[in-house]
């Protein structure tokens, strides 16, 4: 894969002008390209990083070089390819993005990969930070809202702070799937008195 062409222009002009690419560029040039749902742009600028290839000494890809990575991957369709981008995260004791997880969450989703999706699910929730964000919290419960369907054993899995989130959400959906299923006209599972 090549780096996405509407980028090389710009990122021309920096090398061009002595610009030294760090950690800090690579990711902001990663995460243009999850932005621009190019997972092949994504992977060849880690690669580039790694190898040092746009100018200098190779610089190595911290947690978020890889969150961007993951996104840009499970965006495109390359949920193999993201789980094992998450899985070195994990591996060198960094925390993946909550952005990262809810793509990757979605990934699992549209490919029916429930067991990896799971794993994904319990890794993200394992490393919520104390107190949670609660954007981050919530993109994460929305994309595993089919997963928690599934498996409401999940739920406990959550941080403390979480749970009643969950809860709603799992209570919302199952009481949209009673009137949806009553045909809309108050036929659904409230009694009539």
């Amino acid at each position: 894969a090549d780096l996405n062409p509407r980028l090389r222009p710009d990122l021309a002009a920096l090398l061009a002008a002595g610009a030294t690419p760090n950690t800090v560029a690579y990711n902001a040039l990663i995460s243009a390209l999850a932005r621009a749902g190019d997972g092949g742009g994504a992977m060849a600028a880690l690669d580039a990083m790694r190898a040092g290839a746009l100018r200098g000494e190779p610089t190595a890809p911290d947690a978020r070089s890889l969150s961007h990575a993951v996104r840009a991957l499970a965006a495109a369709g390359r949920r193999d390819e993201a789980l094992t981008l998450f899985d070195q995260i994990l591996a060198s004791g960094g925390r993946p993005s909550p952005g990262a997880a809810a793509a990757l969450l979605a990934a699992c989703e549209r490919a029916g990969a429930w067991a990896d999706g799971v794993r994904v699910w319990k890794a993200a929730a394992s490393l919520a930070p104390p107190g949670g964000d609660a954007a981050a919290s919530s993109r994460l419960l929305a994309a595993g809202r089919s997963l928690v369907y599934a498996f409401p054993g999940l739920l406990t899995s959550l941080p403390p702070g979480m749970v009643r989130a969950a809860q709603t959400v799992v209570a919302s959906g199952a009481a949209a799937r009673a009137f949806l299923s009553g045909g809309g006209s108050g036929g659904g599972s409230d009694s009539e008195g």
